[in-house]
């Protein structure tokens, strides 16, 4: 009778192991390399998260018929770093609806008077509503423009264009007004950047230019970054207008004020948190880089006559001065532009 034996075979201890470490240093070889994959395309998402809140707002404007935006809101802590976005409407305006009280203009500072009866003139000093703020736009006899107000009670310069009624006719002087408020949060809810991701409002702004001073500023020209001061979460809003253009942006800047029209394209840089850099120190990366030093970083372009919003990558510089933020954001307006898609 014949007997078939059979031989077991395997994989003894030993090889085990070493197939094992084998698969361990590749491991540790491999991840590294696909690191920077892995953060582009987190910043990338970040970047789309950006963009579509951003096109949600402006489709919402068009179909509402009011100006609706977003607000990027900053982390507590770290005020160019936003972590929040959140959709805000346009207020109804608020019009003086009683005929006893009345809005006069002097050297641009606003002043209220109550209806004298036995004068048949308002000279009775009166206190401002309350809807009088800093932001606010007023508008006079409810009929030409509106005006910036600086404080609750002056005018923002220029407003020279401000015809005043005759002072000599019978109440003449007297105003009706007419209050565009500032926006207010919708009843939607927040949106939050994917984890480990930011929109750094350090890098964010306008295109501008190196040769940009103070002096020039305060002109109204647009800022190259966002002055965001620490403690501050006020942010930045973008308003899109019912014709789907950009009809203000408001920003706690100290030289520029609550509210601008830009005129130019607007940049935010999405980024990593680890990668923002405060006050021109170096980030927190092991390779100490910031945003707007790597490739993993993508700019929300977004321009200022149609409102068409666009997504890029970051073409990485050497510095962050003014000049390789412009740079940079040069790059990514020529994508914008249609070159390289």
């Amino acid at each position: 009778m014949n007997r078939t034996q059979t031989k077991q075979t395997g994989f003894t201890l030993i090889e085990l192991l070493v197939v094992v470490t084998i698969l361990v240093m590749l491991l540790a070889v491999s991840v590294p390399m696909f690191k920077p994959m892995l953060e582009s395309r987190r910043t990338q998402n970040a970047a789309r998260v950006l963009a579509t809140t951003l096109e949600k707002a402006r489709a919402q404007a068009m179909f509402e018929g009011r100006a609706v935006g977003v607000k990027l809101i900053p982390f507590e802590t770290a005020p160019a770093a936003a972590l929040q976005l959140r959709i805000y409407r346009e207020n109804n305006a608020a019009v003086n609806q009683s005929s006893e009280h009345r809005i006069k203009v002097n050297n641009g500072t606003l002043e209220a008077f109550h209806y004298n009866a036995s004068t048949e003139k308002y000279d009775t000093p009166d206190t401002l509503p309350a809807v009088f703020s800093t932001g606010v736009m007023v508008q006079f006899n409810r009929i030409g423009r509106f005006y910036e107000l600086e404080t609750s009670s002056t005018l923002k310069a220029p407003y020279d264009h401000l015809t005043l009624p005759n002072e000599d006719a019978a109440d003449g002087a007297a105003m009706e007004y007419a209050v565009l408020r500032l926006p207010s949060p919708a009843l939607t809810p927040q949106v939050i950047m994917p984890k480990g991701t930011i929109v750094d409002l350090a890098f964010s702004g306008g295109r501008g230019t190196a040769a940009k001073d103070v002096d020039e500023r305060q002109q109204g020209q647009f800022p190259l970054k966002f002055v965001i001061p620490p403690g501050e979460r006020q942010g930045v809003t973008i308003m899109f207008s019912p014709a789907g253009y950009i009809k203000d942006v408001f920003f706690n800047d100290t030289v520029n004020g609550l509210r601008i029209l830009p005129n130019e394209m607007l940049y935010f840089c999405v980024g990593e948190w680890d990668r923002q850099s405060a006050d021109g120190q170096l980030s927190l990366a092991d390779d100490r880089k910031t945003n707007l030093q790597v490739s993993t970083t993508y700019w929300v372009t977004i321009h200022p006559k149609t409102g068409a919003v666009h997504v890029t990558e970051n073409k990485p510089v050497s510095t962050t001065t003014d000049n390789d933020i412009i740079k940079a954001r040069t790059f990514a307006t020529e994508h914008y532009a249609g070159i390289d898609n």
